[in-house]
């Protein structure tokens, strides 16, 4: 009885610990490398040339061939998608330029990691997107124009308040094209004052 008691004890002790390391984890500071590679800078967005975007992936990314998604839609536009480093990847090539696109699986930064990291956006974009069903979703992202990053989550309405701790999904560099239909406005002097657009 007493030997059952203590292995009790002990599990009891082990799951504890374990709780206790996988909160740590969770809450430990989101390293600026993690949220921005600094070959995102080389990436070559407006480029036309689907060769020359390949080309680039393969110089920057230890990727495989076989874990290359690579297809041509039926508008001509190219796509190449792989994972890497608890991080998936997505790159989009048409006519007017190149979009490469990155979603966090694992630890995703939220607004006040991001203004640590890269200070205050010069500009940003939230709306209310129109629902396809019962669910009303806000998009929500941040500009820096010098590094050429869009920041941004798209999340349920009633879950999603914009404040710093905001939670993103996804950083772009897009193409100049992209940038046009961005509906951007100036980054307010407190985030208290941002504003969401409605649903048109």
């Amino acid at each position: 009885m007493q030997k059952l008691t203590r292995a009790a004890s002990l599990l009891s002790a082990f799951l504890i610990l374990m709780l206790g390391s996988t909160t740590c984890k969770t809450n430990e500071p989101i390293s600026c490398e993690v949220i921005y590679e600094t070959i995102f800078s080389t990436f070559p967005a407006q480029e036309t040339n689907p060769a020359v975007v390949r080309h680039w992936i393969a110089e920057q990314y230890t990727v495989v061939d076989a874990s290359l998604n690579e297809w041509a839609d039926i508008r001509g536009q190219y796509h190449y998608r792989w994972s890497l480093n608890k991080k998936d990847y997505q790159i989009q090539v048409g006519k007017d330029g190149a979009d490469l696109i990155v979603d966090w699986k694992d630890r995703k930064p939220n607004l006040e990691e991001v203004i640590g990291c890269f200070g205050k956006p010069e500009y940003y974009e939230a709306r209310v997107i129109p629902p396809s069903d019962a669910q009303s979703l806000t998009y929500f992202g941040i500009w820096y124009p010098s590094k050429r990053i869009f920041i941004y989550t798209t999340q349920p309405s009633s879950n999603l308040v914009v404040n710093q701790v905001t939670t993103f999904n996804t950083l772009s560099v897009p193409s100049s094209s992209s940038v046009r239909l961005m509906k951007l406005k100036p980054w307010p002097t407190t985030s208290n004052d941002l504003q969401v657009d409605p649903s048109p």
